[in-house]
């Protein structure tokens, strides 16, 4: 078991899935949830729905919490205070932080949405730097509908759904236990 009770794959591995929702329109939530299973990275042969009704709602998020997530909100003054090639390195280096186990041999990332080499090399390289992995330990996958394809990745577009559409106010994100604050790394 790592952190806060995440299960680690027999193999050393944890699988984590990211995404956002309403891109491009503030605030934007964005999700990481962790699994230990190895079928939530496995690619669907079929497009997996997204989760839009209440009972496939529910379902998800009873199968979230068997794994564990975290998410944050970013507003438009963050989005412009950090350039667009760290920006997606300070979301998900915020939301692993004191999430990701130190333990762990493997850490498979899968992104929705196609990552810019730069992107995914700064996010690579800021991950290394926190957790003192190595090269190896960090492989990111991304690609367009991979929120339609990897388990892992519909869990937290799911997530990420849910939260903007509950509508948290400062103060309850910060009562719960999955929120992150938005961290800016050197």
């Amino acid at each position: 078991m790592g952190k806060r009770g995440l299960i680690i794959s027999p193999e050393g591995i944890v699988y984590g899935g990211f995404d956002e929702s309403n891109h491009g329109h503030f605030p934007e939530y964005f999700s990481l949830v962790l699994s230990g299973y190895s079928q939530d990275a496995e690619k669907s042969l079929t497009k997996i729905s997204k989760a839009k009704k209440a009972t496939r709602i529910s379902k998800i998020l009873g199968e979230v919490r068997l794994r564990g997530h975290t998410f944050l909100s970013v507003r438009k003054s963050d989005s412009n205070n950090i350039t667009p090639n760290k920006l997606i390195g300070y979301i998900i280096a915020s939301l692993s932080e004191d999430f990701l186990p130190q333990n762990l041999d493997v850490f498979n990332l899968y992104v929705d949405g196609k990552l810019e080499a730069t992107k995914s090399k700064y996010l690579q390289d800021l991950l290394l730097e926190l957790y003192g992995f190595s090269n190896k330990q960090i492989k990111i996958f991304s690609g367009g509908d991979f929120d339609r394809r990897y388990p892992i990745v519909n869990f937290a577009d799911c997530m990420s759904r849910y939260y903007f559409n509950t509508e948290l106010s400062a103060k309850n994100l910060s009562k719960n236990a999955n929120y992150r604050e938005l961290q800016y790394f050197n």
